[in-house]
C-alpha cells in the first residue's frame, strides 16, 4: 500500500481499514480498479462500505475530468500569426474574465482536483525516494551516499507550523482553539475546568479518527517546588494577572480547600485519589481516548 491510499482512507474516515488494504496490497492504481465484489470482501459492513464506494466514484469522476481537460488543453488551436498583437489581446481578454467569474461550485470542483493532484504527486515522490534509497546500497560513492541519505531523511520528516496562543486568564484562549477546530467543548474553559492554565499542544491525529489526550504528569517533588512559587505569587494583589492564574490552577485541583490549608497538608494523598499516576515514579504519562 502506498501513501496515497493511506492518506485517502484517513481523510475519508476509514482509517480502521488501513491494515486490511495493506494486507491486500492495494495501491493507488488498484484502488481505482476495485469492483463491487472487492468492496464486500474488504469492508463487510454496509455503512463504511457505501462511504468508500461514494468517495471512489467522486475520485474517479475527478480523474476523468482532469484527463478530459488535459486533452482539451493539448488540442487547443493557436491564433493565427497574421493577427496583430492588439487582436490577440482582445481575443484573450474574455477568457481571463471568465476565469475570474467562476461559480463557487466550479471553484470547489477545482479545489478537489487540486487535492487529488497533490496526493498523486506526493505518492509519486515518495515512491521515487524509496527506489533511490534502495539503490544507494549498491553504490560505492562514499561521499555522495551520506549526502543523499540525509536529504531523503529531511524530505521524509513532516514539516509542521507551530502557532502559539497567548493571553490573560479568561481572555478566551480555549474558546478560540475550539472555534478553529470546530469543536465547541473539546478544551474546557473557566476556573473550575482550567485547561490552558498550563501549556498544552493541540495537533491533528494522523493515525485514526479518535480524539487522544496525552497527559504528562509532574512528580510530587516538582509539585512541591511549584507550590512555594505559587505562595509568593499568592501574596500579591488579587488584580495581578499571575495571581488569577494561581487561583485557577489551585481551584481546578483542590476546589476551595486550598485557601484554608497549608502546602504540606495539601500534599496528602486524599487529594490525588483520582490521579494515581501522580504517585507512580515510573508511570508519568497517560493517554485518554474518545470518539469524535
Amino acid at each position: 500500500m502506498d501513501d496515497f491510499v493511506h492518506t485517502a482512507l484517513t481523510e475519508w474516515g476509514l482509517s480502521e481499514f488501513i491494515e486490511k488494504f495493506k494486507d491486500e496490497g492495494i495501491d493507488q492504481e488498484s484502488l481505482l480498479c476495485l469492483e463491487d465484489k472487492h468492496f464486500k470482501e474488504l469492508i463487510p459492513k454496509t455503512g463504511p462500505r457505501s462511504k468508500l464506494e461514494q468517495k471512489l466514484n467522486l475520485l474517479k469522476g475527478q480523474k476523468t475530468t482532469m484527463n478530459q481537460e488535459t486533452v482539451s488543453d493539448s488540442t487547443e488551436v493557436l491564433p493565427s500569426t497574421s493577427d496583430t498583437t492588439d487582436n490577440r489581446k482582445r481575443k484573450m481578454a474574455p477568457q481571463c474574465e471568465s476565469s475570474k467569474s467562476q461559480s463557487p461550485a466550479k471553484r470547489r470542483h477545482d479545489a478537489g482536483l487540486g487535492s487529488y493532484s497533490g496526493h498523486k504527486i506526493f505518492s509519486k515522490v515518495k515512491n521515487i525516494m524509496t527506489r533511490v534509497d534502495n539503490r544507494l546500497c549498491e553504490e560505492d560513492n562514499k561521499r555522495l551516499i551520506p549526502v543523499l541519505k540525509d536529504k531523503i531523511s529531511d524530505l521524509e520528516t513532516d514539516k509542521r507550523d507551530l502557532v502559539g496562543v497567548f493571553g490573560k486568564s479568561g481572555a478566551g484562549k480555549s474558546s478560540l482553539i475550539n472555534a478553529i477546530i470546530k469543536e465547541k467543548n473539546l478544551l474546557p474553559s473557566g476556573s473550575v475546568n482550567a485547561c490552558t492554565t498550563v501549556m498544552i499542544k493541540v495537533e491533528a491525529n494522523m493515525h485514526n479518527q479518535k480524539y487522544e489526550a496525552d497527559i504528562e504528569f509532574i512528580t510530587k517533588e516538582e509539585w512541591k517546588d511549584e507550590w512555594w512559587s505559587l505562595l509568593d505569587t499568592k501574596k500579591k494583589r488579587e488584580e495581578d494577572e499571575d495571581y488569577i492564574d494561581v487561583v485557577e490552577k489551585l481551584s481546578a485541583l483542590y476546589g476551595d480547600e486550598w485557601k484554608n490549608e497549608s502546602p504540606e497538608s495539601l500534599m496528602d494523598n486524599k487529594y490525588f485519589i483520582e490521579i494515581p499516576e501522580f504517585h507512580q515514579e515510573n508511570s508519568q504519562r497517560k493517554t485518554l481516548t474518545c470518539e469524535t
